[in-house]
């Protein structure tokens, strides 16, 4: 970028987008993502916007990072900021920062699935598990939930989620997505909501 280059981001669009979905779906809770500093519009900037003048109450990250900046800097520190990629919990470091930044990951393998069902410390923190519907980047197997049954319906599940490779359009492999993703509702009797403090 040239010395003299500056970029100027108009965020009214951005509320009005925010109010289209609103709009489209008015009992849902909007989680913006604002990863990769919210797609080079400014992380920082864009979700004080989101928070000030959306009321958004959470935010999406791909990395610990990113949420860790974040939590410095948001005003409202009761935000809650959820971590979509970088999870790796056999490692002591980042299992600290989640728990004493009180950042939520979205659990996408079977084993960080095993150590937060098997560690006291993350019995407060929301469990949200992103299961693999036929994307194939990230996600637990139905098998990984089928297995864990007992320890899901004892420590609840507070988020099912999946990631649709095409989700705009209605073809084949997105309606396999769809019927994958409903075979879920079994799990239903599990949600129990625990407060993340």
């Amino acid at each position: 970028m040239r010395y003299s280059s500056s970029l100027e981001v108009n965020l009214g669009p951005l509320a009005e987008n925010f109010e289209l979905i609103k709009k489209m779906a008015p009992k849902a809770e909007v989680l913006p993502m604002v990863k990769a500093d919210a797609y080079g519009n400014g992380i920082h900037q864009v979700s004080d916007f989101l928070m000030n003048h959306c009321h958004v109450k959470t935010l999406g990250c791909a990395s610990l990072g990113e949420a860790l900046s974040l939590r410095k800097t948001l005003k409202f520190q009761d935000q809650k900021i959820l971590v979509f990629s970088e999870t790796s919990f056999e490692d002591d470091e980042l299992r600290k920062n989640f728990l004493d930044s009180r950042i939520v990951p979205v659990i996408h393998q079977k084993s960080d699935l095993d150590i937060i069902l098997n560690s006291s410390d993350f019995s407060k923190v929301p469990l949200v598990i992103k299961v693999n519907t036929g994307m194939n980047r990230l996600g637990l197997t139905l098998e990984d939930l089928d297995s864990l049954i007992p320890q899901l319906k004892s420590r609840g599940i507070n988020h099912l989620m999946t990631h649709f490779a095409r989700s705009s359009e209605r073809l084949k492999k997105t309606i396999r997505q769809i019927v994958s993703l409903m075979s879920l509702r079994k799990y239903k009797s599990f949600y129990l909501i625990r407060v993340f403090r």
